[in-house]
């Protein structure tokens, strides 16, 4: 997740240096930042909300028997559902 997080940076340094050498209009450089924003948002919208499911746990399941669904999840705002429990529990 740390590489990610560090190639979306790269990727948006690279945007930016591209418009900035490209000499791009102002209209460019407003419309990919209210992009970058809008995902932004979204993206700490949906981790508040606990839309992030565990990548082990989307993988391979959610059996209490597998040994990844005894750890921790890793990283802020990520969730584990309980996916076999009856609705209510």
């Amino acid at each position: 997740k740390f590489a990610g997080y560090g190639l979306l940076a790269l990727a948006i340094y690279g945007t930016l240096s591209g418009l900035w050498l490209a000499n791009a209009p102002v209209w460019m450089w407003l419309s990919l930042a209210v992009w970058w924003s809008a995902l932004i948002a979204a993206f700490v919208y949906l981790q508040r909300l606990g839309m992030a499911v565990d990548t082990y746990q989307a993988i391979w399941g959610p059996d209490p028997s597998l040994p990844g669904n005894q750890r921790k999840p890793i990283g802020w705002g990520i969730t584990r559902p309980n996916l076999d429990a009856a609705p209510g529990e």
